[in-house]
């Protein structure tokens, strides 16, 4: 495959060496894109003093060669740095949250345009200080939907049988979502989630009172969801959930 120039949103970024950087990028042409930026630490360079993460802009790309999972940035012209996020905590983890989110769950070299512009405009919404979790929910929802990971929740995913009469259904990440009364004694992996969150997960329906509870409810079953699909937590996961709860118990 031939070098290109992509616009890309940096998701991840670690030190690879005293002038050069590991790079996890998401492309709105080509995907995610991981390679390592060789003199991106240097002030005088193709890289304005390094990547930081969420910096959007255009990027040089050289396709990794030969059984290397790595390509090579070679230039990289900011664009955006959303700089207006790090005045704010939960801004900041909620943007980093998504950021991690996409980078687990999409694989190298796999175009989602859309999914980019969302990202995109995710990050500016949160930068004017739209509510965090109803960003963060939109985007789960959106992600897993176009990349395969969405959990049935329209009946019993193992026996297709009906779940609307249940106030309190289990959830399996293994079955691939709700589980009858019926099936679920067969189901070790569970956990018991609430009506209210389903038909929001669902349907978008959102209660007549406690519209903040029962979004961060929903993001938490997606996050659990995301742990059983990906086996990994996630290093900015934990954190955000207990900002997230931390202002819903103030409320």
């Amino acid at each position: 495959m031939k070098p290109f120039s992509d616009k890309v949103i940096c998701l991840g970024k670690v030190t690879y060496s005293e002038s050069s950087q590991i790079v996890t990028l998401f492309g709105a042409e080509h995907g995610k894109l991981r390679g390592i930026a060789k003199g991106a630490r240097r002030e005088k360079g193709g890289f304005s003093g390094g990547f930081d993460l969420l910096y959007l802009g255009a990027a040089d790309y050289i396709p990794p060669r030969g059984s290397s999972e790595l390509g090579t940035l070679t230039n990289f012209y900011l664009e955006n740095s959303f700089v207006g996020l790090r005045a704010d905590l939960l801004s900041l983890n909620s943007a980093l949250f998504l950021a991690e989110f996409t980078a687990d769950m999409t694989e190298d070299m796999d175009p989602h345009p859309e999914l980019f512009e969302l990202l995109s405009r995710s990050l500016s919404r949160l930068e004017a200080g739209e509510p965090a979790p109803d960003v963060i929910l939109n985007y789960e929802q959106y992600l897993m939907e176009n990349t395969g990971h969405q959990p049935c929740l329209d009946c019993c995913c193992l026996c297709g049988g009906e779940t609307d009469s249940l106030a309190h259904p289990y959830f399996s990440s293994s079955a691939g979502g709700l589980v009858c009364d019926g099936c679920c004694p067969s189901v070790e992996e569970k956990r018991l989630t609430e009506r209210k969150v389903v038909d929001l997960l669902r349907k978008g329906q959102l209660p007549a009172e406690g519209h903040a509870d029962i979004i961060i409810k929903a993001h938490g079953l997606l996050c659990y969801h995301k742990r059983a699909i990906t086996g990994r937590p996630g290093k900015v996961m934990g954190f955000l959930n207990s900002l997230l709860l931390a202002r819903m118990n103030r409320k």
